[in-house]
């Protein structure tokens, strides 16, 4: 009797020790998707193509997305940090029994076909999105790695360069932002927040902007199929 319960008391610790360590290793792989590449956000997609806005770039940038193309994102169901290859897109989740296709758990959303233009299109305006080229720096050799951060943002904005950082920072805060600055010579915002970047917190950010003369510009993905 005590060997087997002395046998169930390893199992069970064995099993939450893997649980354990596992959950180590994905928060760590998050960790480091968050800071990977460059920060981005989405400013047009036709199919494979995409047209995004970047920090450190003067101007949107032209690039693509293939088969191969890793997508990750925080799964809706489970919280989890979930990478897969968009071929696989459509496939059932793996990381939590949830049931539901990957691009779904990190889309957040249904969606009728399982492609890049869809979910990415289906984000908030202006939703962090991190970026690492085939070929790094070269925006022409496709997508790698792309993954949604959902408490960063990169946003379009005019009028508001003569705002200190402080002032800045105090404008944001009733949308949960915990940092913010200016980018590209001041046409592009850069925010992290303490919270998932919204629809309904883009709409709060320009009637705050506003209130120093600032607007965010317009930025409407397209979606051409």
């Amino acid at each position: 009797m005590k060997t087997s319960t002395t046998r169930q008391l390893l199992t069970s610790v064995s099993l939450m020790s893997l649980i354990c360590v596992t959950g180590f290793a994905n928060a760590k792989s998050a960790d480091a998707w968050t800071s990977a590449g460059v920060l981005g956000s989405v400013s047009s997609i036709a199919n494979t193509n995409l047209t995004l806005f970047e920090v450190g770039s003067t101007a949107p940038i032209q690039t693509v997305v293939n088969p191969t193309t890793i997508f990750g994102g925080i799964c809706h169901h489970c919280g989890q940090f979930q990478p897969f290859k968009l071929v696989d897109g459509s496939k059932v989740c793996s990381m939590c029994g949830c049931g539901e296709p990957n691009l779904e758990c990190i889309g957040w959303e249904h969606f009728k076909s399982y492609d890049a233009a869809n979910v990415l299109s289906s984000l908030p305006e202006g939703t962090g999105i991190r970026v690492v080229f085939n070929t790094d720096g070269n925006s022409a050799s496709g997508i790698k790695d792309l993954y949604i951060t959902r408490k960063q943002a990169l946003v379009p904005v005019s009028g508001i360069t003569s705002i200190s950082s402080t002032d800045l920072l105090n404008l944001l805060k009733p949308i949960g932002v915990n940092s913010a600055k200016l980018v590209n010579g001041g046409s592009l915002l850069q925010l992290n927040l303490k919270n998932d970047w919204t629809a309904k917190k883009a709409v709060q950010l320009n009637t705050l902007l506003a209130k120093d003369g600032g607007k965010v510009l317009p930025l409407v993905p397209s979606v051409t199929k």
